[in-house]
């Protein structure tokens, strides 16, 4: 986005507070940009701005959850593989900024859906021509 930071807040303040009072379950896949290094720990990430954090950090205003850091956290043996390959991060790769590896491609949902698995498809998405990775999910919505 390009509209400065007051613009970068401004769209952050409504997007969160969309996020937060909303009255359905909800599933939001988005190409954050975001973050500018991610590593194992939620809040060892950095930023590129003050503003993405409370859309994406630890203390984001919502309760959405990035689900392929919660389908990590159910499965610790495959989060060990991702930690042994990547050590300093990302969790998966989702795009190439000037060579370097990084995850700006993400699926949030509500705590009404439950994570059965996640998928990145990088290759198929530079085959197809585009710079950002496919990412799937198999959520199961809880009654």
């Amino acid at each position: 986005m390009t509209w400065g930071d007051a613009g970068k807040g401004r769209q952050v303040d409504r997007f969160a507070a969309w996020l937060r009072d909303r009255s359905t379950p909800v599933i939001v896949g988005i190409d954050r940009n975001a973050p500018k290094w991610e590593r194992h720990d939620l809040a060892e990430d950095e930023w590129w701005n003050r503003w993405e954090p409370l859309l994406y950090g630890p203390d984001r205003v919502h309760d959405l959850r990035d689900v392929n850091r919660e389908y990590l956290a159910t499965y610790p043996e495959l989060a060990v593989q991702v930690q042994k390959a990547r050590p300093d991060g990302p969790l998966a790769v989702t795009h190439r900024r000037r060579g370097t590896e990084c995850r700006y491609d993400a699926i949030y949902a509500s705590p009404e859906f439950r994570v059965n698995g996640v998928e990145h498809h990088l290759d198929a998405a530079l085959s197809a021509g585009s710079d950002h990775a496919i990412v799937t999910c198999d959520l199961v919505l809880d009654p």
